[in-house]
């Protein structure tokens, strides 16, 4: 069982948090779980695992679910069979067993569309950390950021020395959005770093990074999930989400604007 605190004046209970990760919260609580998870960081790592664990669930048995059913499994025609005197029980729970897994899959990855190529599971978890991170802290006020940015330099500074590479940091991501501050976060793989970015109308985009020892190039790729539109580039020492709930056309003008010219910059520093 993870260690984390339940005791909270938000009432928030273990069963919100696995509804809130398989998008099963009622609206009315999920801006609270959300605070919840801003206030304590411990859960927020945990939350953050079983959406990773849901996204390799997904990405290992979505294909299958989406095959249509073998003619041999067909209940029209498995109702006029006669039933055997010997039920083989052991059969009969595997079967169950593996039908349980395919729905279960279908329900944890809803709402999340991937691209195809590549390492889908890592590329799954990828996406599902960045936007988790930015539904977490976009709507804040108060701790949208842990770091300012008149505190850049120690930002830059603080980020580079716990990814072990070099990162200078965007002040704007273009399109009229500039930075606000980042933070640290924890990944089932080691750490994450967010930036956030607004605009003048309050409107906010995030970028999330991850180092990468084993990852291979890409060029710009996009995925979905709900209203929310996430662009990403991976290279072999680093991965990079942008993550908005604008128009899919204009955060792909930022990520070929400022973003683009930034990322080919930092990509092969280490």
């Amino acid at each position: 069982m993870s260690n984390f605190n339940l005791n909270n004046p938000h009432g928030v209970t273990l069963d919100e948090l696995h509804a809130f990760v398989d998008h099963q919260l009622a609206s009315e609580r999920r801006n609270v779980v959300l605070e919840y998870l801003g206030e304590n960081p411990d859960a927020a790592a945990v939350v953050a695992d079983w959406s990773s664990q849901n996204a390799a669930l997904a990405a290992l048995y979505d294909p299958i679910a989406s095959e249509p059913l073998p003619p041999r499994l067909d209940p029209y025609m498995l109702a006029g069979r006669e039933l055997p005197s010997r039920i083989p029980w052991r059969s009969l729970a595997a079967s169950i067993l593996l039908l349980v897994a395919g729905g279960v899959s279908g329900w944890v990855g809803h709402g999340l569309q991937l691209p195809a190529g590549g390492n889908t599971s890592n590329t799954s978890q990828l996406l599902q950390s960045a936007f988790l991170a930015h539904e977490m802290f976009t709507p804040e006020t108060a701790h949208a950021v842990e770091v300012g940015v008149s505190s850049v330099n120690h930002l830059e500074d603080w980020i580079s020395n716990r990814m072990s590479r070099s990162l200078p940091l965007p002040l704007s991501a273009g399109g009229g959005f500039d930075l606000i501050g980042g933070r640290l976060l924890p990944t089932g793989k080691g750490v994450a770093a967010q930036l956030m970015f607004e605009d003048a109308d309050g409107r906010r985009i995030t970028i999330y990074l991850t180092p990468q020892t084993d990852g291979f190039d890409t060029k710009l790729l996009h995925a979905a999930r709900d209203e929310t539109t996430a662009l990403y580039w991976s290279s072999t020492t680093i991965t990079c989400v942008i993550v908005g709930d604008i128009p899919r056309d204009e955060l792909e003008t930022i990520a070929n604007g400022n973003i683009k010219s930034w990322w080919k910059g930092i990509k092969n520093l280490v």
